[in-house]
């Protein structure tokens, strides 16, 4: 198996794994603040890292990463204050994974 990554392969290469029924992975990772120490796209890394990793034990398919998340909350450290933060609604982040 040369990748898990879909957006890597060939559109003939995506319909033949596909077509042999691998599996299918979509890893959500929120762009957002971690402190000063992280990156921004820390939760997409994450993602992405479990994703492939799972993808290549199952011989599955990983899609590639939705980067936005449903609006963190100031509260908890989190929320639109800080630079680099993209959130969505609810319904839109729903509709972006079903």
């Amino acid at each position: 198996m040369s990748t898990v990554n879909a957006e890597m392969m060939s559109w003939p290469e995506y319909e033949a794994r596909i077509k042999s029924g691998a599996p299918v992975f979509l890893p959500v990772g929120a762009h957002e603040q971690h402190g000063p120490h992280l990156p921004i796209a820390t939760d997409a890394i994450f993602a992405q890292e479990i994703a492939e990793r799972v993808a290549q034990t199952l011989e599955g398919l990983v899609l590639p990463v939705i980067r936005y998340g449903y609006k963190s909350q100031a509260r908890s450290g989190g929320g639109q204050t800080f630079s680099g933060t993209i959130s969505v609604d609810g319904a839109t982040l729903t509709s972006l994974v079903l």
